[in-house]
């Protein structure tokens, strides 16, 4: 049980990372390019994507906090603010709709605003159902928390 769990939640990271991928790559082959190798250094191969600007980074630029990866610019963004929360979705398995949405409307307002946000991710393990329900929070900076949760509602307008 614990390992078709495990396995559950793979398939939710796996296919919300493929559809991200498959978004942003979908143009043209610098933009593949971008998605592999680290932004800042071009020939380095990329570790993961910044938290709050999402561009992918190499081991020596990307920074771990608080379980988040970020950019060295963004690492004192996250550490010099407060967070909170301003949407926070369930979804499962059966539904990662949900979390590719939000993700997308994240991506979005920083695109169209420069607001930096995170997305917070925590896994509850449901033994009835032999499934995972994954928890993400949208989290902004204090200050920025009604700007944002406006720009939320244009957006999705």
């Amino acid at each position: 049980m614990a390992l078709s769990l495990l396995l559950g939640s793979g398939l939710i990271l796996m296919g919300f990372f493929l559809y991200k991928s498959s978004k942003k790559t979908a143009g043209s082959k610098s933009q593949e390019h971008d998605s592999i190798y680290c932004h800042k250094h071009k020939n380095e191969r990329a570790r993961g994507a910044c938290a709050i600007c999402q561009h992918y980074y190499c081991e020596s630029c990307l920074v771990e906090e608080d379980h988040h990866s970020f950019c060295p610019e963004h690492l004192k963004t996250y550490l010099a603010h407060q967070w909170v929360e301003v949407k926070c979705i369930i979804s499962n398995p059966h539904q990662p709709e949900d979390g590719v949405e939000l993700f997308e409307l994240k991506n979005r307002v920083w695109k169209k605003n420069r607001l930096p946000s995170i997305i917070s991710t925590q896994y509850k393990i449901i033994f009835e159902g032999d499934e995972i329900e994954t928890h993400m929070k949208l989290m902004v900076r204090r200050q920025d928390q009604d700007k944002f949760t406006e720009q939320i509602q244009k957006v999705l307008q």
